[in-house]
């Protein structure tokens, strides 16, 4: 037998099915406690987190919709509502008017400092906590080799 015995299909659905209600149970939690801190769902978090860790805090909307794998609408909608509550705007390339970044504002800035704060202890509290470090270890290295796999070519 190898390192990594196969499991019967009845196995695998009954881990898939138990990954999928967890994930589900802990989004649910974290969606629910980032919205009544912060008034942000996890989504726009998603957002100002990648926004916020672009160089000079402003990143294309392509590579944005990419980085929160969303479609160009998606990321577009979103947008719009974090540009109202001033937590982004819009910014043309000078040198290619179709080219638009996203771009933190200070209030933005500040916002997401915060609610960072408090998504990494929600993320200990409902996910961390509950693993050991020989079970993160082993989580990690599956859930990479499962990333890895699944990436397109």
């Amino acid at each position: 037998m190898t390192d990594r015995q196969r499991l019967s299909t009845r196995r695998y659905l009954e881990v898939w099915r138990l990954y999928l209600v967890s994930q589900n149970l802990v989004l649910k939690k974290l969606e629910r406690e980032m919205q009544a801190a912060h008034g942000l769902s996890l989504a726009e978090f998603d957002v100002l987190a990648h926004v916020s860790a672009s160089p000079d805090q402003r990143l294309r909307l392509g590579q944005l919709a990419e980085a929160v794998l969303f479609t160009t609408g998606g990321v577009t909608r979103l947008l719009d509502r974090l540009c109202d509550a001033e937590l982004l705007r819009r910014e043309r390339d000078p040198a290619d008017r179709r080219v638009v970044y996203a771009v933190l504002t200070p209030t933005g800035h500040d916002l997401y400092q915060r609610a960072s704060r408090s998504h990494l202890r929600a993320v200990v509290k409902h996910f961390g906590r509950q693993l050991t470090t020989d079970e993160a270890d082993a989580v990690e290295a599956f859930l990479t080799r499962l990333v890895d796999s699944n990436l397109d070519p």
